[in-house]
């Protein structure tokens, strides 16, 4: 089961300009089934509550050309979510859970014609 999570934004448009920042998190998850005896191999482990904070901006640089660059999660957080898990070995059916990535940095050019 997926705990409690959300995204909350916010966005600035000037003109041909705008500014973002956006936020995501989930509470932790303490409520984990035992796989012995259900076997969906969705519980790794607990998982501790995390916040993420990604910033973006753009700007449309004409009427059908428009260019946006961002980072996501800004501080580096170390973070996983809940039902996020893998398998590394095909011999050994236990799950592990999956960190998502780190830092990230993106350019985006978006053109319609």
């Amino acid at each position: 089961m997926p705990p409690l999570g959300g995204t909350v934004s916010l966005e600035y448009t000037r003109a041909n300009w705008n500014l973002g920042a956006m936020v995501r998190a989930d509470a932790r998850q303490n409520r984990v089934e035992d796989d012995i005896f259900t076997d969906s191999g969705q519980d790794a482990d607990k998982t501790p509550g995390w916040a993420t904070l990604d910033l973006f901006g753009g700007y449309e640089a004409a009427e059908y050309v428009t260019v946006a660059a961002g980072v996501n999660n800004v501080f580096d957080r170390n973070y996983a979510y809940h039902v996020n898990a893998a398998n590394m070995d095909p011999f050994n059916p236990t799950a592990i859970q999956v960190n998502e990535p780190g830092r990230a940095y993106w350019v985006r050019l978006n053109a319609t014609f």
